[in-house]
């Protein structure tokens, strides 16, 4: 992982944009103006833009998906710990509009391709381990964590275009634990 402040900031500016508007946003002379610096800032921290973008993608893993589920950690109730993983996840659009463009990205780049499944498993595995802890058999547990980052997904591509409300993002969660059996 990238532990240099400027090298940081050149991620997070890509973050953003690639969240925004997918591969075409990350424009290396549109990026420097944006954080103030010369162009060749970034050839300083990355020799390539192919170098950048595996950086990125492993940078956006770490932020998100990593991040995540060690916050939740700590919490011993697999119920509440499960709330908590789908209050993070829904809330964290820009993560989520990152996560659609990865997969459109992901036809065309074998890195992204194997970010995108490795961390996709990451997430479906994680949430099955909380239904294992839930006492559900570990096919049944393998089942729901698959069905519920399906919901997840397309809920996503349902509301990615319109804004989604607090409210809105406490309903489907409160959804999610009713219709999987969550008490």
């Amino acid at each position: 992982m990238i532990n240099n402040q400027k090298a940081l900031q050149w991620l997070i500016e890509g973050k953003k944009r690639f969240a925004n508007e997918g591969i075409k946003g990350i424009n290396v002379q549109e990026m420097s103006k944006s954080l103030g610096v010369a162009k060749t800032s970034f050839y300083f921290h990355f020799k390539t833009k192919d170098e950048y973008l595996r950086h990125l993608f492993d940078f956006w893993v770490e932020d998100g998906t990593n991040r995540i589920m060690n916050t939740v950690a700590i919490i011993d109730d697999p119920h509440v710990r499960f709330r908590k993983v789908m209050e993070f996840a829904f809330n964290n659009i820009e993560n989520d509009k990152f996560l659609f463009h990865m997969r459109e990205y992901a036809q065309q780049d074998t890195y992204a391709a194997n970010i995108l499944k490795k961390s996709e498993n990451s997430r479906i595995k994680y949430i099955a381990k909380i239904f294992t802890e839930m006492d559900y058999s570990s096919k049944v547990s393998k089942k729901k964590a698959k069905d519920v980052y399906m919901f997840y997904l397309g809920f996503f591509e349902f509301h990615k275009y319109n804004g989604i409300s607090n409210k809105v993002i406490k309903e489907t969660v409160d959804e999610i634990v009713t219709l999987f059996n969550i008490k």
